[in-house]
Parts: C-alpha cells; structure tokens; sequence
C-alpha cells in the first residue's frame, strides 16, 4: 500500500472554491485542463442528508493500444470514479473501479481545502493506493502517484482559466443588459 499527499495552492478562496468543485460544469470544463480527454458525469447523481453522490467515467488523455483496449473490453480507455461529496465535511471522497483486476487494484482519495487568506486556498488530495498484483504492484502505484502529482499541478491555471472564462461570462452578461433597449 502507498500513501501520498498531493497539496497545491489555488486562487480562490477556501468558500469560493468549494461552492464550485464537485460541480458539473466546473469540472467538465476543467477536465482537459487537468489532461483528461474529458469526462462523462452520470446523470443519477442523489443526495441523502450532507453526503452528494455521483459517478464519473474518466477518459485520460493517452493512448492505450487496441490491442489492450480488446482485452479491456473498452473502445477508449477509461476508468470509473464513485465520489461523494460531504458538505458536512466538507471533503469528497473518492473510490476509483479500474477497467480490470479491481480485486487486485484499490485507489481512494479523499480532498479537502485549506484556507491561505481571502483569495486563496490549498486543495489537498490524500491517496491510499493498493495493487496487490505480483511483480507489477509498485510499478502501477508509481504511476498513479505520477499521473496525480502531474495534474495536481496544472490546477491553479486551470482555476485562473476558469476565473478568467466566468469573469468574461459576467462582463458579457453586464454589457448585454446595460445595452438591452426599454420600451413602454
């Protein structure tokens, strides 16, 4: 089993930033800044008291060799988030279902933040990784710890993007209802 942290400072506020994570639009946008081809949320997400439930197929940016992909039973290569998010908590925890060997392979996440100051805040991810398949087990753990310490790293420009696009979106919407003509 491994453990890693992976914790990156992001320009939003800690109230900012969790009003807008685990939400649909903000993470379909985000996913291709984070290298992700994209990803699909299933729409059957449910809450039951503080806990938000969803699961999200995940399509990362590389390619797999059709040959493995025939042998995962897959057309594109992809992998299956259960999240939860606890508004309680205020945590998402994470249980991801690799294409194969699920009995061999466990990966949960839990994401929390920090608050730095007004403007900004640290989005930590804790992981616990597991592959108990011989010969191979600390070589899969390695390379998720890789893929995540890699995307953790583009998220704050990715929030920058994000801030910039609904800065945008509110200048637009601003102009658009100044210039909106009256009639009586």
């Amino acid at each position: 089993m491994t453990k890693h942290q992976c914790k990156v400072a992001v320009p939003l506020s800690k109230d900012e930033y969790w009003k807008i994570i685990f939400t649909d639009e903000y993470d379909q946008y985000i996913a291709p800044l984070l290298n992700f081809k994209r990803i699909e949320i299933d729409t059957s997400t449910s809450q039951t008291g503080d806990i938000v439930k969803r699961i999200v197929r995940v399509f990362p940016n590389y390619e797999v060799p059709s040959a493995i992909l025939w042998y995962l039973g897959q057309n594109e290569f992809h992998y299956i988030d259960n999240q939860e998010k606890d508004l309680a908590k205020e945590e998402i925890r994470t249980n991801t279902l690799p294409p194969v060997y699920a009995d061999y392979v466990q990966i949960a996440t839990r994401q929390y933040l920090e608050a730095i100051d007004e403007s900004s805040c640290y989005h930590i991810l804790d992981i616990d990784i597991t592959c108990s398949a011989w010969g191979i087990g600390s070589i899969v753990e390695s390379a998720v710890i890789t893929g995540l310490d890699e995307g953790y790293k583009l998220l704050p420009n990715a929030v920058n993007a994000w801030k910039s696009r609904n800065e945008k979106k509110e200048t637009s919407d601003v102009a658009i209802t100044e210039e909106a003509p009256t009639t009586l």
